[in-house]
């Protein structure tokens, strides 16, 4: 309980418990302190349901999804689609499981059975998804697992898919499909990509505030990186800006959502008859163009925010005709 007492003038608030620091506070009136005593008691009596091991027995794998999903996702850059496969997986059978029961084997069935729909890469992300939340559960709710579950389940080797590169050809194919569509912005946004090489979420996220176009440019606050970045913009990037057009109704240069850009793209293949090309291909693509343009890695990189030069060699397809033809437009050397 806690322990109220007036001094000088003060209400004092002093809160023990076993096992953690005591808590006090002082208040000008009664009963501000008597409510604070109650929602910090009320706190104390959650960690200690959480830390307690009867906690094992009485909660389920559901119940610390929902906390992950609700107090720790939110913190993240990438919570809304964090949280579409939080709530996904509570639909899940194995989410009724109590904690006492959850061993690694219940994850290596449940990543064989979805092996059947998605991608190895898919299962990959899912499964670091859930070992960092047993390791969240452990280390800062307390719950009395000998080690995380997840650490001990093989994750499937990933599909080494290389990415589809986007000739003009295809780009044709993929507007001739959305005018027959409903959205004609998406249009733009996929010419815009081509010439930014931006991701998606950036794309999205992107502000009229955030272009200069006298000078440019085009500064991107929030990165997958965390590095802000600022890019240069081609010719065409900026006419497509101008033929865009501020309007008063919203701030985002293309006001389309996540979920609805998805949905509007896999339309745009299944009518230009296009098989698993993603939108994804288009970053791709543009940073590949980039080189074949004759920019240097620095240059590329700046443009693409990739810190790792590995990674960004990763994401660059030289088409080796191009190369054909520097070499023959290239003068011949003298052989001693």
């Amino acid at each position: 309980m806690a322990t109220i007492r007036k001094r000088n003038r003060k209400w004092h608030v002093q809160i023990r418990r076993k096992d953690h620091p005591t808590l006090t506070r002082s208040f000008d009136m009664r009963k501000h302190a008597r409510a604070w005593a109650r929602e910090e008691e009320s706190k104390l009596d959650r960690i200690q349901a959480w830390q307690s091991p009867v906690s094992m027995h009485r909660l389920t794998l559901g119940d610390i999804v929902r906390r992950y999903r609700d107090e720790e996702v939110p913190k993240k850059r990438g919570a809304d689609v964090e949280t579409t496969i939080l709530n996904a997986f509570l639909r899940s059978e194995l989410v009724n499981k109590k904690l006492s029961e959850i061993e690694p084997a219940h994850f290596a069935a449940w990543r064989d059975k979805r092996l059947q729909h998605v991608r190895p890469a898919t299962i990959c992300r899912e499964l670091g998804i859930y070992q960092h939340m047993f390791g969240v559960a452990i280390k800062e709710w307390g719950l009395p697992f000998a080690t995380n579950p997840l650490a001990e389940v093989r994750k499937p080797k990933r599909d080494d898919r290389t990415p589809h590169r986007i000739p003009d050809s295809m780009v044709l194919q993929l507007e001739e499909a959305a005018m027959k569509g409903r959205t004609p912005l998406i249009i733009a946004l996929l010419r815009f990509a081509l010439e930014t090489a931006m991701r998606r979420g950036e794309l999205l996220a992107l502000q009229w505030s955030d272009i200069n176009l006298e000078r440019q440019l085009l500064h991107i606050p929030k990165t997958k990186n965390g590095c802000p970045r600022t890019i240069p913009l081609t010719p065409a990037a900026t006419a497509i800006l101008l033929s865009l057009g501020r309007t008063k109704e919203t701030s985002f240069v293309f006001p389309i959502t996540r979920s609805a850009l998805a949905q509007c793209w896999r339309r745009l293949c299944r009518r230009a008859e296009l098989k698993d090309v993603r939108f994804h291909d288009l970053r791709h693509e543009a940073i590949s163009r980039f080189f074949e343009l004759g920019l240097s890695l620095p240059e590329v990189a700046l443009i693409s925010g990739h810190k790792d030069h590995r990674m960004l060699m990763h994401y660059t397809h030289l088409r080796p005709e191009l190369i054909v033809l520097k070499l023959n437009a290239t003068e011949p050397r003298d052989h001693y």
